[in-house]
């Protein structure tokens, strides 16, 4: 992790890391997550991850390095303004610790933190590949449009 990052983080910060598939770059993505406390070099996150005993996937508030193991370049997310101050922000993010029902199209950690920051859950990342599926729909037939535009309700999801 550079300095640079650890400097420019702030408690309720979104943040996000890229996570680099070993078999292929089009399985690559970024996780997400809420910076939800900082003291001195202890920093902590809550995001959907998986615990080491198990591999249920529910919200965790866990230190920044388990975070930040599985992949590299961290950034802060600047794409959206919040929507709530940034202790409210961490406020919403505790209240959901513990909670599961994970679902990559529809709920998953970057749905949590774009609903945690902004107020409304969204996944720019499923839109983008719902939307190259019912490009790809239109060529390939109906089962490949129907699921496009399941992944593209989805994404609307309420939390």
């Amino acid at each position: 992790m550079s300095v640079h990052f650890k400097a420019m983080i702030r408690e309720g910060y979104w943040v996000k890391i890229y996570v680099k598939s070993t078999s292929s770059e089009k399985f690559s993505y970024w996780h997400h997550g809420i910076i939800s406390s900082i003291s001195g070099n202890d920093i902590n996150v809550i995001h959907f991850t998986s615990s080491k005993s198990d591999n249920k996937r529910v919200i965790r508030e866990t230190n920044l390095d388990w975070f930040l193991q599985c992949g590299e370049n961290p950034e802060v997310v600047t794409d959206y303004e919040p929507s709530y101050e940034f202790n409210e922000i961490v406020k919403r993010a505790r209240s959901h610790i513990g909670k599961g029902e994970y679902d990559l199209p529809t709920r998953n950690c970057e749905h949590f933190a774009s609903w945690c920051y902004t107020g409304k859950a969204f996944s720019k990342q499923i839109y983008t590949i719902g939307s190259v599926m019912v490009v790809l729909s239109i060529g390939v037939g109906t089962i490949g449009a129907l699921m496009g535009g399941l992944i593209m309700l989805g994404a609307r999801r309420s939390w």
